[in-house]
């Protein structure tokens, strides 16, 4: 039996196994992104260590009476320095670089950093907000860490 001219045979299996492996290899960088973006928000944002530092920081400034006061120019209010000595405390042990108090429309908010991107907000801060989800219509306390990880928890009662 005389063997017939079988290169374009080879040609469309190179093909096929070359497109089967970079769709696997795709598939498995896809996975992999995912799994690492996921991985890094849990180590970045809303910490065990960080909700509990930053509910023992709200606990003192509500003690003090502090309300969500806001401008239409400003829709938060910076908390860090209160000037009560006991709340200083809590910040230096807790390591919390900027502490924010926002109203509890927080899409005023994410209009507000996209619109002025020279507020005294770092990027890292603004990720943060921007990934806050608007669904339980509350008050809001957001830190920042000085080891560069957020946290987020409400503040006050149910403005629904």
């Amino acid at each position: 039996m005389k063997k017939m001219n079988n290169k374009g045979f080879l040609l469309v299996e190179t093909i096929v196994v070359a497109t089967f492996t970079v769709t696997v290899l795709v598939a498995l960088f896809l996975q992999f992104k995912n799994l690492l973006v996921n991985y890094n928000d849990s180590y970045n944002y809303n910490t065990v260590e960080g909700v509990y530092d930053l509910g023992a920081y709200k606990t003192c400034i509500q003690t003090m009476g502090l309300k969500v006061k806001t401008s239409d120019a400003v829709p938060y209010r910076d908390v860090t320095n209160t000037g009560n000595s006991a709340c200083n405390r809590i910040k230096t042990a807790s390591h919390l670089k900027k502490i924010i108090l926002t109203n509890s429309n927080l899409a005023t908010l994410k209009n507000y950093i996209k619109n002025n991107p020279d507020s005294n907000l770092s990027q890292d801060m603004r990720n943060m907000i921007r990934r806050l989800d608007n669904i339980d219509y509350q008050d809001r306390l957001i830190a920042e860490f000085e080891n560069g990880t957020f946290a987020s928890i409400t503040y006050g009662v149910n403005n629904k």
